[in-house]
């Protein structure tokens, strides 16, 4: 487990390396000992890392984790195949 302190460290030097700056010697120092982190990607297969967890969990399709933007163009393609409503109102014609 990385004591709290560490582990700020290492987010901090994890975005430093992710836009390739330079690392300080505390953040050097914390990469040496824990590594860096795995990046899983996402799984609709676009390429971009998984984002953060903000509420505690990830979107899925079809059981494979995927960002919040997949996710709803995905779902938006569903609705679409289905679209609300019918062929309208139909009227009869006055006589």
């Amino acid at each position: 487990m990385i004591p709290g302190p560490d582990f700020m460290i290492l987010m901090e030097a994890e975005r430093k390396l992710d836009k390739s700056q330079p690392l300080s010697t505390e953040e050097q120092r914390v990469i040496s000992t824990y590594g860096r982190a795995p990046k899983k990607l996402c799984g609709c297969g676009c390429g971009k890392p998984l984002e953060p967890r903000v509420d505690g969990e990830r979107h899925t399709i079809g059981g494979v984790e995927v960002n919040s933007d997949c996710y709803y163009d995905s779902f938006g393609e569903e609705i679409e195949k289905y679209p609300i409503g019918g062929l309208g109102i139909r009227r009869r014609g006055a006589n």
